[in-house]
């Protein structure tokens, strides 16, 4: 189980943020941080990959294991420091904490944050239309879904709402009569 950090965001949703080491940013550095929306430092990253990088084009040793070393210390540098990166980038742009939790992934950590606030699960907690999540396991499954597709828990139905197959054996009638010969 890890520690998340969950943020609100009255338009954008929910988002959950692992507390420590972040090992996505370690070995992806400046595509990470493209990835979790930090535009700015993922040029920075990018122009020092580069500039490391054709350092150790150089082929003079000395400077090969500068390129080395610098690598190493820009990677070790986004994964202790990434995530408070992106905590500072979601309070910045208007996310709000919510709590912190422990889980077993993101997911599951908005699940359990959604479930203890007593907040409605309409199926789009974070951002995803048709989608919600298991009571269960806290994967994310289709809205439609009778049972989880990881867990095998049954989905609570609205009341005098169809299930899937009934709905899809009906669909398959023909609009029209069939006509023998």
């Amino acid at each position: 189980m890890r520690n998340f950090a969950l943020y609100h965001h009255p338009h954008r949703g929910y988002e959950a943020v692992k507390q420590g080491f972040s090992w996505p940013g370690f070995w992806f550095t400046w595509l990470w941080a493209f990835v979790k929306g930090l535009y700015v430092t993922g040029v920075v990253l990018l122009v020092a990959v580069v500039l490391l990088r054709v350092l150790a084009e150089t082929r003079e040793p000395g400077l090969v294991w500068l390129a080395a070393l610098g690598t190493l210390v820009v990677a070790l540098g986004v994964g202790f420091k990434g995530n408070d990166w992106r905590e500072t980038s979601l309070v910045n742009r208007g996310y709000q904490l919510m709590d912190t939790l422990q889980a077993e992934n993101p997911d599951v950590a908005v699940n359990r944050l959604v479930q203890m606030r007593g907040i409605q699960n309409s199926g789009n907690v974070t951002g995803e239309g048709g989608r919600s999540f298991c009571e269960r396991c806290g994967d994310r499954i289709s809205d439609n879904a009778l049972f989880c597709q990881f867990c095998g828990n049954p989905r609570h139905q609205a009341p005098g709402a169809q299930p899937a197959e009934v709905r899809a054996e009906s669909e398959l009638q023909p609009d029209h009569p069939s006509v023998s010969v």
